[in-house]
Formats: C-alpha cells, sequence, structure tokens
C-alpha cells in the first residue's frame, strides 16, 4: 500500500502542518512529552516516527485502542521507560490513539511520565483532545499541537510528489475533487493505488467512480 510505501522518514519530508514541523524540528534536541491532535492522515503519527527517525533512539509503539487495559502501563509501559537506553539517548513511546484510553489507563499514565521523564519521552496521538485528561494534558504542556486537515497547495504536492515515484498523472480538476473527497486525509492515496492497476492517468471520471465507495477509509481503519 503507497500510504506505507510513501510515508516521509524525516521531517523535511512531511506534507501540510509546515508551522508545527518547524516547531517541533526545534525541539529534537530535548524534546517535552508530545500531543499531537487532530483529523485522521494528517501526519501525527508519521511524524512521530520522524521524530525517531531523527534522533536515532530505542521507542516502542503501542495502539492505545487496542492495549487501553491498564495492565498495558503497569507492566508492558513501565517496563520499557524504567530501563535505561543501549545508546544513552532517551526513549521514546508512542500511544497512538491515546483518545481511546479509559480514564483509569490516563490516570496510571499519568504518574509514569513524571517518574520517568528523565529518561523517557511520550508522543501522545489522538483525534479528540476532549476525551484527554487535563493531567496528561498538563504533562504535554509546551509539546501539544493542533493538527489541521492538509490543505490542497500542499495536498497537490504531496499526491503529484508520489504519483511521478509511480509514473502516473493527474489532472487538475481530478486533483481537486480527490481533496475534497478525503477532506485533507492524504492516506486517500491507497485509493489512487487500486486506480493504478487499470489506469496511469487519472482523470474526474476516475475519482467520481470512487467517490460513493468509502471502503478505503474501512481498509485503513483494519490496517
Amino acid at each position: 500500500m503507497w500510504t506505507k510505501l510513501h510515508r516521509p522518514k524525516f521531517l523535511k519530508d512531511v506534507i501540510g502542518n509546515q508551522e508545527i514541523v518547524t516547531t517541533i524540528k526545534s525541539m529534537l534536541s530535548n524534546p517535552p512529552h508530545l500531543l499531537l491532535y487532530g483529523p485522521p492522515g494528517v501526519g501525527k503519527t508519521t511524524i512521530a516516527h520522524c521524530i525517531i527517525n531523527e534522533i536515532g533512539c530505542d521507542y516502542k509503539e503501542i495502539n492505545a485502542s487496542d492495549d487501553r487495559g491498564i495492565e498495558t502501563v503497569r507492566t508492558v509501559i513501565k517496563n520499557f521507560a524504567n530501563t535505561a537506553s543501549l545508546n544513552g539517548k532517551f526513549k521514546i513511546i508512542i500511544l497512538d490513539e491515546f483518545d481511546a484510553t479509559t480514564p483509569d489507563f490516563q490516570t496510571a499514565l499519568r504518574r509514569l511520565m513524571e517518574m520517568y521523564s528523565d529518561n523517557c519521552r511520550f508522543i501522545l496521538t489522538a483525534n479528540n483532545y476532549a476525551n484527554i485528561i487535563d493531567p496528561i494534558r498538563s504533562r504535554c504542556r509546551g509539546g501539544t499541537f493542533d493538527f489541521l486537515p492538509i490543505a490542497y497547495d500542499e495536498f497537490k504536492r504531496g499526491i503529484l510528489s508520489i504519483l511521478s515515484k509511480e509514473s502516473m498523472t493527474i489532472t487538475e480538476e481530478a486533483l481537486l475533487e480527490l481533496h475534497k473527497l478525503s477532506n485533507g486525509d492524504l492516506r486517500i492515496i491507497d485509493k489512487l493505488y487500486q486506480i493504478s492497476f487499470t489506469s496511469k492517468n487519472i482523470t474526474l471520471g476516475d475519482i467520481i467512480s470512487i467517490k460513493d465507495d468509502n471502503s478505503w477509509q474501512d481498509l485503513l481503519k483494519l490496517i
């Protein structure tokens, strides 16, 4: 799938929300705990991985919507956070979909974020800021970023870059319709991957043919 194949590896390659990207770049020598929230497909998890690649540190990634029991905090997260890194750098724990966790999970995590902040940083990604308790928000003060849907110009740049690598083209009107359909979610490129089997030159008709098909969103959730 193109979402994984063409995922940026470094912050300089991230599409959209450039003010946030620039600010995070300036923090890399000593980043705070980060809370990245906003709609799906705008680069939150991608940026978390870019940070790890830039720093070159040990990390653990947990999908908090799947492993949201308090035992995950008491065992998996605590065991990783309280041991020193082999390369002498701090560790990073990525908790994806953090807003899907329970208040008990978040309360338990709050204490670990305090106890092991010298050794371990946390990057929390979320769609809904309102589902995160105040003490967690407080621990991420200075590192909280509100992501917006990817604007058309940036969306266009990202899509054209990927299609160029795949030796494909797309018309301007098709791009406009694709952006409207995606709501600024760049993961819709996986739908273009499906089209690539039948056409290398994407037109408005190709985009209209997928307009009422939301299966690409369901597929991404399963992935």
